[in-house]
C-alpha cells in the first residue's frame, strides 16, 4: 500500500489507519449516493486487489469514525481536484457529498463534489 494525497497526520494513531485502510466495517461509497459526509481524515492511495493488481482507491473518514471506501475513477478525480482547491485558497476540507449520475453510455458512476 501506499498513501499517494491525505490529510492524516503525522502522529495518526494504529486504530485510525486500521479503520481507514483494513476494517470490514468500511462501507461501499456507491451506497452513501446523496449523502453528506463531514470529512475528519481522506486519504488517495494504491493497494493490491486480490487478483495481485494494483489499484487506486480513496477513503475517506467522517467526523463520527465511519469510513467509506471507493474505487471510483470520477470521485478520486474529483477529490484530488477539490483538495487542490483547497490548498490554493488555503482551507481545509470540512465536507464532501457523495453524487450519482449516468454517463453517455447509460452506467452510474459516483463522485464527490464540495458540500
Amino acid at each position: 500500500m501506499e498513501i499517494i494525497k491525505s490529510n492524516l497526520p503525522e502522529n495518526v494513531d494504529m486504530e485510525t489507519l486500521y479503520n481507514m485502510f483494513e476494517s470490514e466495517d468500511r462501507k461501499p461509497m456507491k451506497d452513501l449516493a446523496g449523502t453528506v459526509i463531514p470529512v475528519q481524515y481522506f486519504a488517495i492511495y494504491t493497494d493490491e486487489n486480490a487478483k495481485g493488481e494494483y489499484v487506486k482507491l480513496l477513503a475517506v473518514m467522517a467526523d463520527t469514525g465511519a469510513v467509506t471506501v471507493t474505487n471510483s475513477a470520477s470521485a478520486i478525480r474529483a477529490m484530488e481536484r477539490l483538495t487542490k482547491l483547497c490548498e490554493m485558497a488555503k482551507q481545509k476540507l470540512t465536507a464532501i457529498e457523495v453524487t450519482k449520475d449516468k454517463s453517455r453510455n447509460n452506467r452510474e458512476f459516483i463522485s464527490v463534489k464540495l458540500a
